[in-house]
């Protein structure tokens, strides 16, 4: 802005010296004028005396414009600093405006929590001191001959207090880490509101210790009334209190053997769940393991196939090579033979003209079927390709034909999601999985339905995903299923069918499937893992299209013979 208004002073400075300038030749132009008109030596001295004087003036006036235009220039420098810095303090004090609201606006939440706290620690104490005198009343119209009732309610009553004392210092415990945790985030934005934080942090301390110092008092009340009762009528029935002692020691141990049967049953509980946790981390692992190892299958079926495209690649620029050179001696040999019969070719050619070269037929016949034997193996390799396309009723499958570039859907994967993939030509092993896995997971969903399991769909499911096994432990898995599908239909009421997968421990489900384990599913390959969402999957079968316009993704529904869609 400096640089500007420099800029801006200076042109003003040349602009007022080019107008002295201008005004100084036009005046002696003038004098020239006048001395032309008297040419009297008089008139030339006066012209030299005031020559001198003029131009002195003429040098003061232009000095003062000078001043004056750099005077105006450092006036609307600093009138632009002024504003600058007037805007400055305005943007300064919207943002201190803006901070004191947000501090209201935090300091109403606060004591809004704190009401919420304090309304919720008034109900519980009511709560209590009613629970208080309801268990005062109780223990007045007790009998003698209910002392192990009322040792046991006793019991109960202390293991009820101290868990909730003990939910209620965890709570305190709980609420005191949010609270560190909110004053640390609000001391790295403003130390002011870390002092407030910490002051408000204080006052609900001192407020929570003035609450526990007062449920205390409460209870210690409560406790020399009880207490007082309890003598009261202990010396009203002393007549009594060896029965009573007798029973309440049958009571208290009968009590305590319930106790450490209930002890028995929380550790067999925990070695259960702990068995369960271990269980679930080793199914963890061999999915992990699985997962890697198709990963590792993955990446060697790319290298192999590329290796497989570098070598074709390889083949066909070596008979690219090959079709030169034997083009090139069949021209050069033609070219030695046009020399040396010359003149019966002029012969031939005058008497027939319509009669081909012999060398001629030869060159195209050998053209043609090199372009043959390109175009066959150009097939061969389109129909051993897939494609994968995700559309919003599925995945759909395609397979190239036995042409150069021409595709053919040959199965439609309803409600099924893949990743964004980023392949766009597939081979059988990398497709064949998916389908597999798509039909034993709509099996496995039938399966572990509730109730009685309708048979039928399920084997039709199995062997759909049978035509899809393509490695000897996924035929393995079909094999399983059929034989565990056996046997449930063989003994119905006491068979358990087994969900095959390829972990080391099998999981079995009770055909009423009322305590199903979590769904099992075969491993899929880690470059494309699929989502099912929808069971039914019909088959569509669609016209031949151009490769150039195929997606760039597979879609399989076996509406088409298994044995199509294998080769």
């Amino acid at each position: 802005m400096a640089a500007k208004k420099k800029t801006t002073t200076k042109t003003k400075t040349t602009a007022a010296k080019k107008k002295s300038d201008k005004k100084m030749t036009n005046n002696e132009t003038a004098k020239k004028q006048v001395t032309k008109k008297t040419p009297s030596k008089t008139t030339d001295k006066k012209a030299e005396k005031q020559q001198p004087a003029e131009e002195a003036a003429k040098k003061a006036k232009e000095q003062r414009l000078a001043e004056e235009a750099a005077k105006k220039a450092e006036e609307k420098r600093l009138a632009d600093e002024a504003a600058k810095k007037a805007e400055e303090k305005r943007l300064a004090d919207e943002a201190a405006k803006k901070a004191e609201e947000k501090r209201l606006a935090d300091e109403a939440a606060k004591k809004a929590e704190e009401k919420r706290l304090a309304d919720e620690a008034a109900k519980k104490a009511e709560e209590k001191r009613l629970a208080d005198e309801a268990a005062k009343k109780a223990e007045e119209k007790r009998l003698a001959d209910e002392a192990a009732k009322k040792a046991e309610e006793k019991r109960l009553a202390d293991e009820a207090a101290k868990k909730a004392e003990e939910k209620r210092l965890a709570d305190q415990a709980a609420k005191k880490a949010e609270e560190k945790r909110l004053a640390d985030e609000a001391a790295k934005k403003a130390e002011e509101k870390r002092l407030a934080d910490e002051a408000a942090k204080k006052a609900e301390e001192k407020r929570l210790a003035d609450e526990a110092a007062k449920k205390a008092e409460e209870k210690r009340l409560a406790d020399e009334a009880a207490k007082k009762a309890e003598e009261k009528r202990l010396a009203d029935e002393a007549a009594k209190k060896a029965e009573e002692k007798r029973l309440a020691d049958e009571a208290a141990k009968k009590a305590e053997e319930k106790r450490l049967a209930d002890e028995a049953a929380k550790k067999a509980e925990e070695k259960r769940l702990a068995d369960e946790a271990a269980k679930k981390a080793e199914e963890k692992r061999l999915a992990d393991e699985a997962a890697k190892k198709a990963e590792e299958k993955r990446l060697a079926d790319e290298a192999a196939k590329k290796a497989e495209e570098k070598r074709l690649a390889d083949e066909a620029a070596k008979r690219a090579i090959e079709i030169k050179r034997v083009i090139r001696e069949i021209a050069e040999q033609e070219a030695k033979e046009a020399e040396s019969t010359a003149s019966q070719v002029q012969k031939q050619n005058n008497t027939s003209d319509a009669k081909p070269k012999p060398m001629a037929a030869i060159l195209a016949g050998i053209a043609f079927v090199l372009l043959i034997s390109l175009a066959v193996g150009a097939s061969i390799n389109n129909s051993k390709r897939f494609y994968i396309k995700q559309t919003n009723a599925g995945v759909e499958i395609w397979k190239g034909q036995f042409s150069p570039k021409n595709t053919q859907k040959v199965i439609l994967l309803e409600g099924l999601h893949l990743p964004k993939m980023t392949q766009k030509i597939y081979s059988k092993q990398e497709v064949f999985p998916i389908t597999f896995n798509y039909y034993l997971d709509m099996a496995n969903t039938l399966i572990k339905e509730q109730g009685l399991p309708d048979f039928q769909p399920i084997i039709d499911l199995v062997g759909k995903a049978s035509y899809f096994a393509t490695t000897p432990e996924e035929k393995e898995t079909i094999s399983l299923y059929e034989k565990t599908i056996h046997e449930a239909l063989t003994n119905i009421k006491s068979t358990r069918i087994v969900l095959p997968g390829q972990v080391q421990e099998q999981e079995a489900i009770p055909v009423s499937l009322e305590a199903a384990p979590e769904e099992q599913s075969v491993p899929v390959p880690a470059t494309i893992e699929p989502s099912l969402e929808e069971k039914d999957a019909p088959v569509a079968v669609e016209q031949t299209h151009e490769t150039e316009n195929a997606p760039s993704a597979i879609e399989a529904t076996p509406e088409k013979e298994p044995s199509e869609i294998h080769n």
